[in-house]
This record gives C-alpha cells, structure tokens and sequence, in this order.
C-alpha cells in the first residue's frame, strides 16, 4: 500500500509521519501509531501544536521525537545564539503580538545564520557579515528586523554571558519616513455619507467616529462602552486590539489618555448604541459576526469599496487619524490639546509631523473649533445649492 498524504502528514501502511518546517527545512518525523482515522486526528492535533511552538521558539525535538536522529544532534552547548534567544524572548514584558513579532524576525533572519555560534564568539564583523547579506525589501525592514537581534545581545551582556555587545554599532538605515496624507473635509463628508447609504449602519458609525476622534484603528477595536463617559463628552482610551490573535493590550505608549467627543463624533457614538450598547462590551463590532473586529481586514475592505464607488483617491482607513489632527489643526485648535487627543509622545511630535496644518492657537473649547469648521462646511454647501437654483 503506498503512501496517503494529508495536509502536513504522510500516512504509511503502519505509521504516520508528521511534516513541518524548522528553520527553514523540511522535517518528517514518524510517530508509533496505526493509521486509523482517530490516530489521524490525533496526529494532525500533534502538528498543531508543534507548529505553535516552533512559531514562539520553544520547540524541542526531543520533547516530541526522543528517537529521532535530530534530537541526538540537539544537545547543544550552552549559550548559543539560539538558546540565548529563547531566554531574551522569555524575558520580555511586552505584548504578545510584539514577542510574536520578534520571535518570527529571530527564526527568519538571525537563528539560521548564527543559531549554533556562542554568542561570545560573534563578533561585530559577522554581524555585518550577515545583515549585508540579506535582501532586504525596505530599509524600515532592517531596521526592524535589527530591534530583536540587538535585543538578544543586550540580554547576553545583561545575563553576564558576555562583556560587550557587538550589535550596539549596527546602525540603522535612513529611510524616508511617508507624509501624513489625510483627507479633506469634503471628502471625509463624501465617505461617511456614501456607508451610511450603502453599508452597515455599524460600519459607517466606525468610520465617522474614526475620523473625529482620531483614534487608532487598534484603539477603536478595543474601545469598550465602560469607557464612554456621556456627561463629560469624553471617553477613556486605555487599551488597544492585539494585531495577531484578537487580544487586548495597553496603548501603543502605554498611557491611558481622555479624548474629548465633538458633535459629529458624539453622534455616531450615540447611533451605535442601539448595536452594541446592551451587551456592555466592545462598542464597534462586526455587523457579520456580532463580534469584534479580530484584525483591521473587514474595516479596509468596506472603506476602500467606498473610496473606489466615489472616485476619491486611496489611502488607508487608518489615515482617518491623519485627517483629525490636520482638520484640527486647521480649524486653530491649540497644538497641545491635538497632542493630547492624538496620544502623541510629545507635543514636539505632533509639531514636527504635522508643522504645515498648523494654523494659530486659540483659548476657546478646543472641540467647538472643530464644530465650528464643520458647520462652515455645511453653510457653504448649502449656499452653493442656493446659487444653483
């Protein structure tokens, strides 16, 4: 009877061989088990879960193939690149969709280059060495995929398993960080607009909220209705949604910050209630599941589809955050206010990347200037109209 193969297995006359990639290469590892269909299912559980800790660096072949020829080679000596960069991985108090991150930049990159070296025999050169030898699509991407491997060196000299770290002269690339591209005010009006006529009340509310509020799209999918304070006008953003899996983490500077509602943000607040409110939890969901939104996919997909029916020239949903600050800033807002809004590292930041919206400063409630704008818009429009008749 000749071999039957399924998804990651190859199935034998009197066994089951599980496949997977490590590092690169192919593996196929028998398992003592009759191919029957319960001892399918159990195999392809085994994979599973094989390949969930290959994913995080934890895999051991011995843990899970004692008799294999690979598992002979494993024993390894102490503080090789590799096994110093379990610890550094083990080691970090961030978020897991960040340790995810750095775990598939170390298995990419670094661990089949320099996995079995003692790091205290890495020296700078080798380094450069290996960087140089990748192809890397983007100088923001090497420069990203050096924050892990510097990362491992650090906790080696942290560790005391080496004096000095020869990671800390790579230097990273210049790039060209990209302006901010935000839309107008007209166009924002034309967005919202069109998905309140076409789509999902759920998904325009998204959207218009978006774009008055400035919040990030992690931070829009891990807003809760507990953080909604009507009296006040504001709400408390305090958490964001993990990129990989659909958890929650703290906000990208770990600051909890109060952004204060103006009329047209309060307004898609208050039409989403009827959608969310009751169950007390996220407050913009998806209308197909009745969840949240687990990643930003369905998000582009529907507001791209609006971009595209309108004519209006693409960019990304997430430069609704682009569009706040400028219009914000454009309507005389004070600079520290807009800082404070956005959750911006410094008022210094926003100044910088934002220098050619800025327009005067103002004492006057910060979110009425906004109002203010929006209503000028509306007059304009409708005296246009009154020309045309």
């Amino acid at each position: 009877m000749a071999a039957v193969s399924k998804k990651g297995l190859k199935i034998r006359p009197s066994s089951i061989l599980i496949r997977f990639m490590l590092h690169g290469r192919r593996y196929e590892e028998s398992i003592s088990m009759r191919p029957t269909q319960s001892n399918i299912k159990i195999a392809a559980r085994m994979r599973e879960e094989i390949l969930r800790e290959i994913q995080t660096g934890v895999f051991e072949f011995s843990n899970w193939f004692p008799d294999s020829k690979h598992a002979q080679k494993e024993v390894k000596p102490k503080n090789t690149f590799e096994s110093v960069s379990q610890l550094y991985l083990k080691s970090l108090m961030l978020a897991d969709s960040t340790i995810l991150e750095y775990t598939k930049l170390l298995n990419q990159h670094w661990i089949p280059e320099l996995g079995d070296e003692l790091v205290a025999n890495i020296r700078f050169s080798n380094l450069v060495e290996v960087v140089n030898s990748i192809p890397w699509p983007s100088a923001k991407t090497r420069n990203n995929a050096l924050t892990p491997l510097r990362g491992v060196f650090q906790f080696a000299v942290q560790d005391m398993i080496i004096d000095q770290d020869p990671s800390q002269y790579l230097k990273n690339q210049k790039h060209l960080r990209p302006e901010p591209d935000p839309f107008s005010l007209q166009e924002a009006n034309l967005i919202t607009e069109w998905l309140y006529r076409n789509a999902h009340p759920c998904e325009a509310n998204l959207i218009e909220f978006a774009f008055w509020t400035g919040l990030r799209s992690a931070e829009l999918s891990g807003l809760m209705w507990s953080d909604v304070d009507w009296l006040h006008s504001k709400i408390k953003v305090q958490r964001a949604r993990e990129r990989y899996g659909g958890g929650l983490k703290p906000t990208k500077t770990y600051k909890v910050r109060e952004v204060e509602l103006n009329a047209r943000a309060k307004a898609a607040l208050q039409r989403q209630r009827q959608w969310s409110e009751l169950s007390g939890k996220e407050v913009f969901i998806n209308p197909n599941t009745g969840e949240h939104y687990m990643t930003n996919k369905a998000v582009r997909t529907y507001f791209t589809r609006a971009l595209k029916k309108l004519g209006i020239r693409h960019r990304p949903s997430y430069n609704t955050r682009h569009t706040f600050c400028t219009l914000a800033l454009i309507s005389g807002a004070n600079i520290m206010w807009v800082s404070q809004q956005m959750g911006h590292s410094s008022t210094q930041m926003t100044l910088t990347r934002y220098s050619k919206w800025i327009n005067g400063v103002t004492n006057d409630s910060q979110s009425q200037l906004m109002d203010a704008l929006n209503n000028r818009d509306n007059m304009n429009e409708a005296n246009n109209q009154e020309g045309m008749i």
